[in-house]
């Protein structure tokens, strides 16, 4: 049965066995684990992750692939195929998670929504083990960022997680071939969270990078309304550069510059 790949759900399908093998070692999954994939397609990778004996959950968005996965894996009593859009799904909504908190995710993302999976799965969900993504190379850069080249993206999300880029996979290793070439992106989600504060944070970081390429102390007090003297206290508390640009803070130092400036001792 050939289904042709969508592009309005950003559907390429990878065709390259080695990759697949590669990911499926990244996950290191034991007998009687669970792991969510995201976006399973044809099933390409699914067949790989079912021969580890773990448990997966395979979430897909497009009825004719979900009908496709229940029909070629009939007899997998391992496998359970979800028809939902992901960013709509709950872990807690899994027959094979409901009494089991521990679980890894995996999967080839849509380029187009790749950001707002990535949040789901690091803010939304109960907390994964691991996370194992393909995604566009530019973007596993870009998470995978230091400072001076810091950007919102990464400034956020490394609080959340460590990221680190595995691999890369030329943009050939899929049908139909994409403009851009691709990584896979080990993601492992930090035990120690800053969860009471995160949603300001968010917010703060988010408006000092509102303008990127001027000084942070001009971007925050526009975005925010704070009076420049007020945070000149907390830049010079912290002996920051009143010069320095969003760009060039670590992630650690925006939760030191947030505290700093709200008041908050400790998280």
């Amino acid at each position: 049965m050939y289904l042709k790949p969508k592009k309005s759900l950003g559907q390429h399908f990878l065709r390259n066995f080695s990759v697949v093998k590669k990911i499926v070692k990244t996950l290191d999954l034991k007998v009687g684990e669970t792991v969510v994939e995201i976006g399973p397609g044809t099933g390409v990778l699914t067949e790989e992750l079912l021969k580890t004996n773990a448990r997966v959950v395979a979430v897909e968005k497009d009825d004719q692939l979900a009908a496709l996965l229940k029909k070629r894996f009939e007899n997998h009593r391992n496998l359970e195929v979800i028809n939902e859009d992901i960013l709509d799904f709950s872990p807690h909504n899994s027959q094979f998670l409901i009494h089991n908190s521990g679980f890894k995710v995996c999967g080839n993302l849509p380029y187009n929504i790749s950001g707002r999976i990535l949040e789901t799965a690091l803010e939304v969900w109960p907390k994964p083990e691991k996370i194992v993504f393909m995604l566009q190379k530019e973007v596993a850069e870009k998470l995978c960022a230091k400072p001076p080249k810091m950007a919102v993206l990464p400034a956020i999300n490394q609080f959340l997680a460590e990221f680190k880029i595995l691999f890369s996979v030329s943009r050939k290793n899929f049908f139909p071939q994409p403009k851009v070439n691709s990584a896979v992106l080990e993601i492992i989600p930090k035990k120690q969270n800053v969860f009471q504060v995160y949603p300001e944070l968010k917010r703060f970081i988010k408006s000092g990078f509102a303008y990127p390429r001027k000084y942070l102390i001009s971007s925050l007090s526009d975005k925010l309304g704070i009076g420049k003297d007020s945070l000149k206290k907390a830049f010079q508390a912290l002996k920051f550069s009143e010069k320095i640009r969003p760009g060039e803070l670590k992630p650690e130092q925006w939760l030191e510059l947030y505290l700093e400036h709200s008041g908050q001792n400790r998280v």
